[in-house]
Order: structure tokens, then sequence, then C-alpha cells
């Protein structure tokens, strides 16, 4: 994913080969990475912080995700 195509409140999602992906939303973007914050993983909490660079990145579409996608508090 390129810089230019991240917004915030873009469903994203992100992960390293072999690894279980996981769905965030954009909170904030920035020139080299964005944080974002967990929707849906197994693995991380649900609500944590992470600053993920975007060639680790790729677009979701919102109806592919569960309910549980709005942006927590």
């Amino acid at each position: 994913m390129n810089p230019e195509q991240a917004e915030v409140g873009m469903l994203v999602q992100f992960g390293r080969d072999g690894e279980v992906p996981t769905v965030a939303r954009i909170v904030k973007v920035n020139r080299a990475r964005a944080k974002v914050v967990v929707v849906e993983c197994e693995s991380k909490p649900v609500g944590s912080r992470w600053k993920v660079p975007y060639a680790l990145m790729t677009p979701v579409d919102e109806a592919s995700v569960t309910e549980k996608s709005v942006l927590p508090n």
C-alpha cells in the first residue's frame, strides 16, 4: 500500500508472511507509517495501538469485517 492511499478512518489488514492477519483502523498517518487501532485479531488485544509501515498494510473492504469494526473510544 502507498502512503498516498492511506486515510484516517480507513480499515486495513497487516501482518508478515506466515502470521495471522490483523484488521485495524487508521487513526493517524505519517510519512513512513500509520498509527492504527486493532479491531479484530487472535493474538493482539482489541483496541491496542500499533505503528505499522505502509508496506505491510493492505486495504480491507468495510463489509467483509464484523460489527466490531467501529473505532474504540
